[in-house]
């Protein structure tokens, strides 16, 4: 390598210049305050640990997107976490422990093999929180809330919320008794709404043509609310697709009763996670770019084999993604201050010093020496044996 390429960055890595590190540290602390006051608790979990436990219950996609070390100690295989989500689920299921619910947060950046998306971070920044020990739907409902109130903290208040439920296609893929490649081919369909492919696969691989024409369906079942009637008169006869269909009505019943201008739209053939996603999984999306904003689902059982099978749902924000959206911070006015003026006297060196910390605790920035080009603000001065500000 060049000796001038030597400042070069992995494809998909970057640094996070001061502007946007600004940026991304006000939204972090404003949604752990936030978060915390719904009543989670902060974790921390580690920045590499052993793959067992890491992929354990999160499927292919996950183990494909995580980079993998040898643990020079032990020998075995560790990886960079991915995502969060598993991390925080083995906390709650083994190092925590414990009845009842449990409510989790955490803010961390994670590391992927490859970048989603043809600009996407291989470093983002993810920001969650995690409900364990619930299955009842309270429990998605006040996960739902509060990642809608999390976008209202950081000025995102005209968003798009789409739900969705994997256990429907889970349980119609059961009914179909569907080997493993048949199922991922019919998913993989589904997921680009193939409705012509499709059909000439459910016929070539089931024989009930009902069950056949229910599952073409499922890409049809997305728009506003009345997409909940028309699977409600698809799943006739079948109570435990029709559980799914009343679980995610009384969802949007409740969101609506709590935020009576939010924006829903339903689409049942919305299967991302369903390595791992059970039941409901929900997102969001800025209203005016339509870019996605956040996003979750529940996960129940995940930490079966950590010895503790938990109900589980929550949601993440990858916050280095909303820059753009984000407003910018108020860090506070500049003052500089000229320590020549009054140095050599005992007394005004330590007023100046008792100023200049009353200032910082202000939340103005001050600096000694010169001022940063471009900058506005003050310039602390002795005047009539007292430090003043004066604008630069």
């Amino acid at each position: 390598m060049n000796q001038l390429d030597h400042w070069l960055l992995p494809d998909g890595v970057e640094d996070l210049l001061p502007t946007t590190a600004a940026k991304l540290e006000l939204a972090r602390q404003n949604l752990l305050s936030l978060f915390s006051r719904w009543g989670y608790d902060y974790v921390m979990p580690p920045k590499l640990e052993f793959i067992d436990s890491l992929l354990t219950g999160t499927g292919k996609d996950l183990d494909l997107q995580t980079v993998k070390v040898i643990d020079q100690i032990s020998g075995r295989l560790m990886g960079l976490p991915a995502d969060i989500t598993p991390q925080v689920a083995r906390m709650d299921a083994h190092s925590i422990g414990g009845e009842g619910v449990s409510r989790l947060c955490y803010a961390g950046s994670v590391v992927r093999a490859r970048p989603e998306g043809f600009v996407g971070s291989r470093t983002p920044i993810k920001v969650g929180a995690e409900l364990f020990g619930d299955a009842e739907p309270k429990s998605d409902l006040e996960i739902v809330s509060l990642m809608v109130g999390s976008l209202a903290a950081l000025g995102l208040l005209d968003v798009q919320l789409e739900l969705g439920d994997v256990s429907l296609f889970r349980t119609l893929i059961e009914k179909a008794q569907l080997d493993e490649d048949t199922r991922d081919e019919i998913f993989a369909l589904i997921q680009k709404k193939a409705n012509h492919a499709l059909a000439q696969a459910t016929q070539r691989n089931i024989d009930d043509p009902g069950l056949a024409n229910t599952i073409n369906r499922l890409p049809l079942l997305c728009g506003d609310l009345s997409v909940l009637d028309e699977a409600s008169e698809l799943f006739v006869g079948h109570s435990d697709l029709l559980d799914g269909v009343e679980r995610l009505r009384q969802l949007s019943r409740g969101l609506l009763n709590r935020y009576p201008n939010l924006r829903i739209s339903i689409d049942l053939s919305e299967l991302r996670g369903f390595n791992y996603h059970t039941g409901a999984v929900f997102s969001a999306y800025d209203a005016g770019s339509g870019q996605l904003v956040a996003r979750g689902g529940r996960y129940d059982n995940v930490g079966e084999l950590f010895g503790r099978s938990r109900p589980a749902t929550g949601f993440d924000i990858e916050i280095s993604t909303l820059v753009d959206l984000l407003p910018e911070p108020d860090t506070g006015a500049w003052v500089v201050v000229n320590r020549s003026q009054g140095a050599d006297q005992s007394q005004q060196t330590l007023a100046l010093w008792t100023k200049i910390e009353s200032l910082r605790a202000e939340g103005y920035r001050v600096i000694e020496g010169e001022p940063p080009v471009g900058i506005e603000g003050y310039q602390l001065v002795l005047d009539a044996n007292e430090w003043v500000l004066k604008a630069l």
